[in-house]
């Protein structure tokens, strides 16, 4: 992964940056460019210094922001750390880490010592990006080929359900937390994509992007997701409207420098 140092970053950035020496001829900012996640108060980091280790952090404890809780690495060779999804089962604390040689290690952090189970190459070419959706207790995968998986966390490692694309390359897979019904892509050939992430089904292409898109995130409504919308199923990009925070969207970023923001309410639909 790329490493920089940089006396100022902004703090909208998705970095972890931490001081990494005192000396006067040393950086004093060393940042990390692999996404940081959380799950209630635990933080997953990709460790600065060694390319395979994950850091996980307690945002209870402000010291552990020095210190971590737990480490894990892998003992075989993985490459470096791509991707970090911390997450539950039955409330207690694991973590998903996606790796440059296309693996994923489902990790307990009741036992750091080695992986929970441990998928090996799930694609062709690193992968970017993982997502977990507990309802159905699977993980989501997107990478730089033209592919999008879906796989069973079992020792069984059943996949369930493989997205293959016309154009390589899925920087970001998310799922939408508030009902885990739905997941969207971000995708190189300039489109966002969202499909059922329980059916299997791919449900609407956003191309609105000039150029490669690198992120999507959906917000989260205070009110019910089933809240009446307009009367067309079909997604547009919104303009200015006081609803917004009620409704549920999906934000898409690209290398074009713009943001574009889907309604994403596909309840809206009546049964006959």
């Amino acid at each position: 992964m790329e490493k920089s140092a940089q006396q100022n970053i902004s703090s909208s950035d998705s970095t972890f940056i931490q001081n990494t020496s005192t000396s006067s001829n040393s950086p004093q900012l060393v940042a990390s460019f692999c996404k940081m996640t959380n799950w209630e108060h635990y933080l997953a980091t990709h460790c600065l210094t060694e390319e395979t280790r994950v850091d996980i952090h307690s945002l209870k404890d402000t010291t552990t922001l020095k210190q971590p809780l737990f480490s894990i690495k892998p003992t075989q060779a993985t490459g470096v750390v791509m991707a970090v999804q911390p997450f539950g089962i039955h409330s207690l604390p694991h973590v998903a880490v996606a790796y440059e040689d296309a693996s994923v290690g489902i990790w307990d952090l009741r036992k750091t010592n080695e992986p929970l189970i441990m998928f090996s190459k799930l694609h062709h070419g690193p992968i970017l990006s993982l997502d977990i959706c507990m309802s159905t207790q699977t993980v989501l995968t997107s990478s730089v080929d033209d592919s999008i998986q879906i796989h069973s966390i079992s020792p069984q490692q059943t996949l369930l359900h493989s997205f293959t694309l016309s154009h390589a390359g899925v920087s970001q897979v998310q799922v939408r937390k508030t009902d885990e019904r739905i997941a969207a892509v971000a995708c190189w050939d300039h489109k966002v994509r969202v499909f059922d992430a329980k059916k299997y089904k791919m449900l609407a292409t956003f191309s609105y992007h000039s150029d490669v898109v690198h992120v999507v995130s959906f917000n989260y409504p205070s009110s019910s997701l089933s809240t009446p919308s307009s009367s067309t199923t079909t997604p547009n990009v919104l303009h200015s409207s006081t609803a917004w925070v009620e409704e549920p969207l999906l934000a898409s970023g690209g290398k074009d420098g713009k943001i574009a923001i889907f309604g994403v309410d596909f309840q809206s639909k009546k049964k006959p």
